[in-house]
């Protein structure tokens, strides 16, 4: 299966940084009984019938609810947490996102990227 990036901000942020947190309404049918944590080797587009951009590994971090999620923004690929729920409503067409609404949560990487040396992956280690 594919995993698929319409949205600019997030599919830029994989391909620039190797990772990306993204959230789906629906869980992803790869990791029903799957053991937590382990990684699943797929592929990622930039939308519905589009050719292949980049070999990912996917993560399930696991359902989430919208007010949780502001933990993950910072690799979101979004400048902020409005700019994400906006754009979870017009992925969805949604008209609005409750605190209480869920989503699986999933980090993506690049391929290969989580065993390069922090040097080479063009970012700094920064916490909260």
């Amino acid at each position: 299966m594919v995993i698929s990036f319409s949205s600019e901000k997030p599919r830029r942020q994989l391909l620039e940084k190797g990772r990306v947190f993204t959230a789906r309404v629906h869980r992803r049918k790869q990791f029903i009984d799957q053991p937590w944590g382990r990684g699943i080797n797929d592929w990622a587009n930039e939308g519905r019938t589009k050719p292949k951009i980049v070999d990912v590994v996917i993560f399930e971090v696991g359902r989430v609810q919208a007010n949780e999620l502001h933990y993950w923004q910072f690799m979101s690929g979004f400048e902020d947490m409005d700019e994400w729920v906006e754009e979870i409503k017009r992925l969805n067409k949604w008209k609005d996102v409750r605190t209480t609404d869920k989503f699986w949560l999933y980090m993506v990487c690049e391929r290969g990227h989580l065993f390069k040396p922090w040097s080479e992956r063009g970012e700094s280690i920064e916490c909260c």
